[in-house]
Formats: C-alpha cells, structure tokens, sequence
C-alpha cells in the first residue's frame, strides 16, 4: 500500500523515551517490557520500531536516555522476535564507517527479511562525540560528508564490482559485504531532521524525514515544503511527524494528566541540559529562549507535537495532519507497555 499513512513507535530503546519526566511509572526500557510491546506491535500491525541511538543521556533528575540500547544490536534482537514490523536502526555518519555500516545493515536486513531501515544522523552532539576521540568539527561540512557517506554505502551494497571511491572525506580503493541486502540494491533511508540544512539533506538523498511542527498548518507547510524540495533532485520522500501522546477515555483525564507528567513532574534539570546541547549542536535551529518558553512540550516529548484527549480527539487530530500532507506519524508514550495497548484498540485500528 504505496499511500498508507504510516504509525511507528519512537525511542523504546531508551529510558525515558522522549519523555523528560520525574513520574514513577516513565518508561525504564526494561528488556521484558521492550519484548512485550514489540510483539504487541508486531501482531496489530503498527509499521515501524524507530530506534534511537544515544551514547549519554541528558542528566537532570531522571537522566532521560542516560540508558539506551545500541540501535544496532537492538534491532538484530528485534529482528528475531517480529515477522513483520519495519525496523529503524540509528547510525551516525561521523562515527560509523560506510563499510561497517554496509555489514550491519544488511546483516540485520537479511535476519528480518528485508525489514531493515536506515536512519542516518550527521549532526554532531560535541560531549558525546568527544567519547570517540573526534574532534576539529568545525572543519567539517557534515551534510557534505553525509552525502559522500551515503554514496559510498550505496556503492558497497550493489552487486556488480566495487568501484574506487574518492571524495573530500572517504577515499577508499576497495570495499565490499556479503551479505548484501536481502532483496534491494539499495537501502531504505531516512533523516530524523528538524533544522534548514538537515531538511535540505534528506530531500535531496532519503526516501523519508521525521520531522517537528508546531501545529496542523505549520506540518501542511513543512510537508509541503519538502516534497518540492525533493522534486527539484528527482527524490519522492514521505515526510512523517513526531509526536507525542496521552489517550485516555476523556479529554479531561488525559489533560489531567498531561498537566500532571509535563508540567508539576517535568524534569526542567534534564530539559535544560537538552537545550543546551541542541543549540550547542545545531544553533540555527531555534533559539533557547522559545524553547524554555515550551517546557511542557519539551517534557512531553523532547518539543515533539502533542496528541493528548479521547480517542475520538487523538484520531480527529491524526486524520487532520493526514489530510493537511502528512504521511505518518512516529509516536512515543510516557510508559509504552501501560498505554499502548489502548491507543492500538481505540485509534490505530482506526486511522
């Protein structure tokens, strides 16, 4: 189904999801529970686990993704217990060498039978970068390099010989993996892309962008956008959204407690360290002081939009984005096994 709106499950690899808050029942990324709601997730049909890949997490009083599971490894194990669920492993372009990536993938991409994504990062998140010994950043052109890495990946997985490969950043005589991808010559791609230049990357190279908004115009405008972008480079891409959710029986109850884990429970230790290191990072993507102003978004989800009512509001609103151009949605929950379940027998079978 070439047009189906997509539904995909964002950050249960890591303690805290996106979630920056200090109630008792936020999401621990316990092994058990991860094994529980994927195959919940398998079996109803929701399309895709997007796995994130942190090396540090964000302090605070919570430490939000302080524990989380290396996506690769995650997703080889996922892979063993699903039949039909997509697969989204995380890799980051100055840490992971094509070649190596060219390996992993298509091993996790044979073990699940061609349900392997790519989500390709070449933002630089200077703390946890320092770990790998990179340094002398500002020299780099990151989305450059992403593209170089992108071509020469591609290269590697085709079946017919190696060709030399020679850029500013990878030059390289000879690469090659067996295994190869399991039925593609190339890999399913995608950018998890908020900033002008990161928009601009996975127009021109990926098959599909996660990106945020601020409301149903802004994501009808931004989807917009995008696909013309990619259009001007002969690239068809599906633009998803980020978003993150409270459904309760009522409004009213899911209110309540959206007020409760994003406003009196929010972790501001934690978002203001986030901050800090996003603009540390990216600093044309937004000024720290509209995002302290947005706390409680920041606390629900790392600024992601917020789907919080009844089922019938939570459905309206997804129906909207997917009219106003949207092609899917990836989601997270405060506590995914205690939530889940509901939102996918009063929504998802719905949308």
């Amino acid at each position: 189904m070439k047009n189906k709106f997509e539904i995909g499950i964002f950050g249960l690899n890591s303690s805290s999801g996106i979630a920056m808050t200090k109630v008792k029942n936020r999401w621990k990324a316990q092994w058990d529970d991860i094994v529980y709601v994927t195959q919940i997730c398998d079996k109803s049909g929701i399309d895709f686990i997007f796995s994130v890949q942190r090396w540090l997490g964000f302090q605070g009083a919570t430490d939000p993704a302080g524990m989380t599971y290396d996506s690769l490894s995650f997703c080889s194990a996922l892979a063993t217990l699903t039949n039909n669920i997509k697969l989204v492993t995380t890799l980051h372009v100055p840490i992971i060498h094509p070649t190596f990536a060219a390996r992993s993938i298509s091993t996790i991409d044979q073990i699940s039978k061609g349900r392997m994504r790519l989500n390709i990062v070449c933002g630089w998140n200077k703390k946890e970068f320092n770990m790998f010994g990179i340094k002398d950043h500002q020299y780099i052109d990151r989305y450059e390099q992403g593209e170089e890495w992108i071509s020469f990946l591609k290269r590697i997985l085709k079946k017919n010989k190696f060709k030399p490969f020679k850029g500013k950043y990878f030059n390289i005589d000879f690469s090659t993996s067996s295994p190869k991808l399991y039925k593609n010559l190339s890999p399913y791609t995608i950018s998890a892309a908020f900033s002008k230049g990161g928009r601009l990357f996975a127009a021109k190279n990926c098959n599909a962008i996660i990106t945020m908004f601020s409301n149903i115009l802004s994501a009808k405008k931004q989807s917009e956008n995008i696909k013309k972008m990619a259009k001007k480079y002969n690239n068809k891409i599906k633009v998803l959204g980020l978003a993150h959710v409270v459904c309760r029986e009522t409004d009213e109850e899911a209110n309540n407690y959206y007020d409760y884990y994003a406003s009196k429970m929010a972790d501001k230790g934690a978002i203001d360290n986030f901050i800090s290191n996003l603009n540390q990072s990216n600093k044309n993507i937004v000024l720290p002081t509209f995002q302290r102003e947005q706390i409680k978004k920041m606390a629900g989800g790392i600024g992601s939009f917020p789907l919080i009512g009844s089922p019938a509001t939570i459905l309206e609103k997804i129906n909207s984005l997917k009219k106003n151009g949207l092609n899917g949605l990836a989601l997270s929950f405060v506590n995914y096994r205690e939530e889940l379940p509901f939102f996918i027998n009063k929504v998802f079978k719905k949308i």
